[in-house]
């Protein structure tokens, strides 16, 4: 049989075949397939109401505050996180709780020295199911200091928006956030809890 004795059924099940044994050679080399990406954003900026929240106590009794300006960028792969990446960029000096004093004192080199380190970064290094969400493993720098932080996730993908949901557990002085005489955990907890809920845009192409 020749090519000319093929009819179009005939060449069509070839073709078929064909790619079919591309694919499977493909694979038994290793190599991926080219997966869709797509990437959200978000530019947080004081006053327009989206904030990092955060809390913690001194003493025993609960405080709360936020960071208003940040950045986030989270990319997706084949509609999912996993195997996606989610970086944040936090401007230290945007950290309020709620009055001048401890404003001062989070701007001052005990905490977050922001003359010195104006920004702090989380990154992701994989993201996995968990549950009814994604925990996220990333490494968090602040000042001079880079280490490991989980981010627990809950996200929903609409046409053209990405709401992602989560919290994390921190221990500050993993970073020197809060040294010298706000060292001691007695006075000021170790542990501090953050919380989002925020809404990211897909990026135009």
């Amino acid at each position: 049989m020749n090519r000319n004795d093929l009819g179009v059924p005939e060449l069509a099940g070839l073709v078929s075949l064909a790619r079919a044994l591309a694919a499977f050679a493909l694979l038994a080399l290793g190599v991926p397939f080219a997966q869709a990406q797509q990437c959200y954003q978000l530019n947080a900026q004081t006053g327009d109401g989206i904030e990092l929240r955060f809390s913690g106590s001194v003493e025993g009794t609960p405080f709360r505050g936020s960071f208003d300006v940040f950045n986030v960028r989270a990319c997706l792969v084949d509609g999912g996180l996993e195997g996606g990446e989610i970086v944040v960029n936090v401007a230290t000096d945007s950290a309020s709780v709620g009055n001048r004093d401890g404003n001062q004192a989070l701007r001052s080199s005990d905490f977050f020295f922001i003359e010195q380190f104006p920004m702090a970064e989380w990154r992701s290094t994989g993201i996995t199911a968990a549950g009814e969400g994604d925990l996220a493993a990333g490494t968090l720098t602040i000042k001079s200091t880079s280490a490991d932080q989980t981010v627990r996730l809950q996200t929903r993908v609409s046409q053209d928006s990405l709401q992602l949901t989560g919290s994390a557990e921190i221990n500050r002085l993993t970073w020197s956030v809060g040294v010298g005489e706000f060292e001691d955990p007695s006075f000021i907890r170790d542990r501090v809890d953050l919380s989002f809920d925020l809404t990211l845009v897909l990026e135009e192409e």
